[in-house]
């Protein structure tokens, strides 16, 4: 919140929309949609990704995490992502350092003016995957046609 007033202060129409358990109470929606937040509260996730889809920068500023699938989504969908430094974040994001507001705002100001990445291009079915990749290491190193049994890999059927 001290990054979003930070950020305000040089675009006043910023605003800040949170989503997640908790999120419609405390602090964030104290401040309400004058002071620039909109609280959503814990979201389903087509209505989360809808949310995304819809900002102009994504931004994840915990203090500690993983792999963040939403960073990765909002990544996908051609958002800017500004995230802190922690965990493992995905290469397109703008870091910061955790818990560092000044950082964080000038981030955000930096992903809003910036052009926006393209989305990456839909991914594909998993089994598809699968046998494009089994179709790529067949055609690098392709399977002998004859073998000491007889002509027949030992993956053919008898």
């Amino acid at each position: 919140l001290e990054a979003l007033a930070t950020v305000r202060a040089r675009a006043p129409g910023a605003a800040l929309a949170v989503f997640g358990p908790g999120t419609d109470r405390g602090a964030a929606a104290a401040l309400g949609v004058r002071g620039g937040v909109v609280a959503l509260g814990e979201l389903d996730h087509a209505s989360a990704l809808g949310v995304v889809a819809a900002s102009d920068v994504f931004v994840r500023p915990t203090t500690a995490d993983g792999d963040a699938l939403s960073v990765r989504e909002a990544l996908a969908l051609g958002r800017p992502v500004v995230a802190s430094a922690v965990g493992d974040r995905p290469p397109g994001c703008l870091l910061f350092p955790p818990g560092d507001a000044a950082a964080l705002a000038g981030r955000m100001l930096d992903a809003a003016s910036a052009p926006a990445p393209r989305a990456h291009p839909p991914l594909r079915d998993p089994f598809e995957s699968l046998v494009a990749i089994y179709g790529a290491l067949t055609a690098a190193r392709p399977i002998p046609s004859d073998s000491a049994e007889g002509g027949r890999t030992p993956c053919s059927p008898a």
